[in-house]
């Protein structure tokens, strides 16, 4: 879903569009038309999803982020809420996947390792400072609380601690 099909931008009132499809086919009715929201949010470009929320937000009075979690559940809400958090500030949405890999009891090594390695050359370095500047805990100190031995050692050397 994150990846998607994603095209060029399109006219405001494409968008304006896009938002009225999106309350009809989620708050405005009982149930919720998946299809619609999976269609708009995945073939949309990043900034137009950022303005379809804005709209939408000026429109009926609270984000696309709380529609959508009125309107659909578990792994399905979540990867809607992750698009949009996405198209809106990107640092800040990569710094809360890495915050659940590692918050609470237990750690999610395999999506920690991925989100690691996977911006450790691209954007790790702005990443790492909107976490730090989000969170209780740095980054580093998370790090070295849910991992340890050489595990927690090339963590930390990969994000430059």
């Amino acid at each position: 879903l994150l990846q998607g099909q994603r095209g060029a931008d399109v006219s405001d009132a494409q968008l304006r569009t896009d938002c009225e499809e999106l309350y009809k086919g989620g708050e405005a009715k009982l149930g919720t038309d998946e299809t619609t929201f999976t269609r708009i949010l995945v073939s949309r470009s990043w900034k137009d999803i950022a303005k379809i929320n804005d709209i939408y937000n000026q429109a009926r009075g609270h984000d696309l982020i709380t529609a959508i979690g009125k309107e659909t559940s578990g792994d399905y809400r979540r990867a809607l809420q992750t698009i949009v958090k996405t198209a809106i500030n990107r640092n800040a949405a990569y710094a809360e996947i890495l915050y659940n890999t590692m918050k609470g009891a237990g750690t999610h090594d395999d999506n920690l390792v991925r989100m690691i390695i996977a911006h450790s050359e691209v954007d790790l370095a702005v990443i790492r400072h909107t976490f730090n500047s989000t969170y209780e805990k740095t980054l580093d100190q998370m790090i070295a609380g849910d991992t340890s031995g050489d595990y927690r050692k090339y963590l930390l050397a990969i994000v430059g601690k």
